[in-house]
């Protein structure tokens, strides 16, 4: 006899990544409040528009604010709601 055994791992991969960032470099923020720029910069990622915020550094070396944050190291990684599971075909 054959068996099928299917084993199934499931966890939760949460990590945070850290960026600080020139105001001055981004003219959508440029001359914000810092608390107004959050907010910006909040809207934008809650309506998947982080994109648009535009790094200028007059080289063509212009990353969206979403690419610098992707691209930032990371600085915490957890691993939560572990588990496993056998079942059979």
């Amino acid at each position: 006899m054959k068996l099928n055994i299917v084993l199934t791992e499931w966890y939760t991969s949460t990590s945070w990544r850290k960026l600080e960032i020139d105001t001055d470099n981004y003219p959508e923020l440029k001359g914000m409040s810092k608390a107004d720029a959050q907010q910006y910069i909040q809207d934008k990622y809650d309506a998947g528009d982080l994109s648009e915020v535009v790094e200028n550094l007059g080289d063509k070396r212009d990353w969206a604010l979403e690419d610098h944050l992707r691209d930032a190291d990371i600085v915490r990684e957890k691993i939560t709601n572990e588990g496993e599971d056998i079942d059979f075909e």
